[in-house]
Protein backbone atom coordinates (compact mmCIF):
# COMPACT_ATOMS: atom_id res chain seq x y z
CA UNK A 1 0.00 0.00 0.00
CA UNK A 2 1.30 3.44 -0.88
CA UNK A 3 1.58 5.69 2.22
CA UNK A 4 1.18 8.81 0.11
CA UNK A 5 -2.38 7.87 -0.76
CA UNK A 6 -3.57 7.47 2.84
CA UNK A 7 -1.93 10.48 4.48
CA UNK A 8 -2.78 14.15 3.98
CA UNK A 9 0.19 16.40 3.31
CA UNK A 10 1.85 17.77 6.44
CA UNK A 11 3.25 21.31 6.38
CA UNK A 12 5.89 21.78 9.08
CA UNK A 13 6.37 25.51 9.68
CA UNK A 14 9.59 26.76 11.26
CA UNK A 15 11.25 30.19 11.34
CA UNK A 16 14.51 28.78 9.95
CA UNK A 17 16.15 25.42 9.29
CA UNK A 18 19.04 25.87 11.72
CA UNK A 19 19.33 27.31 15.17
CA UNK A 20 17.52 26.47 18.39
CA UNK A 21 15.73 23.44 19.74
CA UNK A 22 12.37 24.07 18.06
CA UNK A 23 14.03 24.27 14.65
CA UNK A 24 15.95 21.03 15.27
CA UNK A 25 12.71 19.30 16.27
CA UNK A 26 10.98 20.45 13.08
CA UNK A 27 13.85 19.09 10.97
CA UNK A 28 13.72 15.81 12.90
CA UNK A 29 9.99 15.48 12.28
CA UNK A 30 10.50 16.18 8.57
CA UNK A 31 13.27 13.56 8.44
CA UNK A 32 10.95 11.00 10.03
CA UNK A 33 8.18 11.76 7.53
CA UNK A 34 10.74 11.51 4.72
CA UNK A 35 11.79 8.02 5.86
CA UNK A 36 8.19 6.84 6.29
CA UNK A 37 7.15 8.25 2.87
CA UNK A 38 4.52 10.49 4.45
CA UNK A 39 3.91 13.54 2.22
CA UNK A 40 5.28 16.64 3.91
CA UNK A 41 6.87 20.01 3.26
CA UNK A 42 9.23 21.75 5.65
CA UNK A 43 8.53 25.48 5.32
CA UNK A 44 11.12 27.98 6.53
CA UNK A 45 9.91 31.53 6.94
CA UNK A 46 13.19 33.42 6.79
CA UNK A 47 15.94 31.32 5.24
CA UNK A 48 16.30 31.25 1.49
CA UNK A 49 18.42 28.10 1.19
CA UNK A 50 19.57 25.06 3.09
CA UNK A 51 21.79 22.06 2.55
CA UNK A 52 19.19 19.66 3.95
CA UNK A 53 18.07 16.90 1.58
CA UNK A 54 14.41 17.21 2.52
CA UNK A 55 11.30 18.60 0.82
CA UNK A 56 11.88 22.29 1.62
CA UNK A 57 10.22 25.57 0.82
CA UNK A 58 11.78 28.86 1.85
CA UNK A 59 9.48 31.89 2.00
CA UNK A 60 12.31 34.40 2.45
CA UNK A 61 10.34 36.60 4.86
CA UNK A 62 11.88 39.08 7.28
CA UNK A 63 9.61 38.05 10.16
CA UNK A 64 6.49 36.05 10.98
CA UNK A 65 4.12 38.91 10.17
CA UNK A 66 5.59 39.45 6.71
CA UNK A 67 5.30 35.69 5.98
CA UNK A 68 1.57 35.57 6.74
CA UNK A 69 0.29 36.23 3.22
CA UNK A 70 2.72 33.81 1.54
CA UNK A 71 1.87 31.12 4.07
CA UNK A 72 -1.84 31.70 3.51
CA UNK A 73 -1.36 31.35 -0.27
CA UNK A 74 0.64 28.16 0.24
CA UNK A 75 -2.13 26.55 2.30
CA UNK A 76 -4.85 27.71 -0.09
CA UNK A 77 -3.10 26.33 -3.18
CA UNK A 78 -3.06 22.80 -1.75
CA UNK A 79 -5.98 21.00 -3.37
CA UNK A 80 -6.41 18.38 -0.65
CA UNK A 81 -6.57 18.66 3.11
CA UNK A 82 -3.32 19.54 4.85
CA UNK A 83 -2.13 19.24 8.41
CA UNK A 84 -0.06 22.14 9.68
CA UNK A 85 2.49 21.76 12.45
CA UNK A 86 4.23 24.83 13.83
CA UNK A 87 6.96 24.97 16.42
CA UNK A 88 6.78 28.42 18.02
CA UNK A 89 4.11 30.59 19.66
CA UNK A 90 3.99 33.25 16.93
CA UNK A 91 3.65 30.56 14.28
CA UNK A 92 0.90 28.83 16.26
CA UNK A 93 -1.08 32.07 16.34
CA UNK A 94 -0.48 32.65 12.63
CA UNK A 95 -1.50 29.14 11.60
CA UNK A 96 -4.58 29.40 13.81
CA UNK A 97 -5.65 32.55 11.97
CA UNK A 98 -4.96 30.94 8.60
CA UNK A 99 -6.96 27.85 9.53
CA UNK A 100 -9.91 30.08 10.36
CA UNK A 101 -9.84 31.49 6.80
CA UNK A 102 -9.00 28.27 4.94
CA UNK A 103 -11.20 25.22 4.47
CA UNK A 104 -8.49 22.66 3.69
CA UNK A 105 -6.41 22.83 6.88
CA UNK A 106 -6.59 20.42 9.80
Amino acid sequence: MNNKSIHPKVLIITPRFSGGGAEKISVSIASYFHLKLIPYMLVGLSETSSDLSLNLLCLGAKNTKSAAYNLFKLVRKEKNKVIVLSVLRDLNILTGLISYRSKNIN
